[in-house]
């Protein structure tokens, strides 16, 4: 299925102590018909950490 919940965890240095955490809920989805069959599904996520929020796309393709 599609994406409804992501997380993330990206480490600054390799001598950070923890890593900066970040979560996303899926706003909306789709699918899009490409050439020979292939498709494209997109997730949009809002993504949010500490005080920071943002939107952004999750798209994965697969050959037809």
């Amino acid at each position: 299925g599609l994406p409804r919940h992501a997380g993330i965890e990206l480490w600054e240095s390799d001598d950070a102590d923890f890593p900066v955490r970040i979560g996303g809920e899926a706003l909306t989805n789709g699918e899009l018909a490409g050439p020979g069959g292939a498709r494209t599904s997109v997730t949009f996520l809002a993504w949010h950490g500490d005080s920071h929020h943002a939107v952004g796309a999750y798209a994965i393709t697969t050959a037809g």
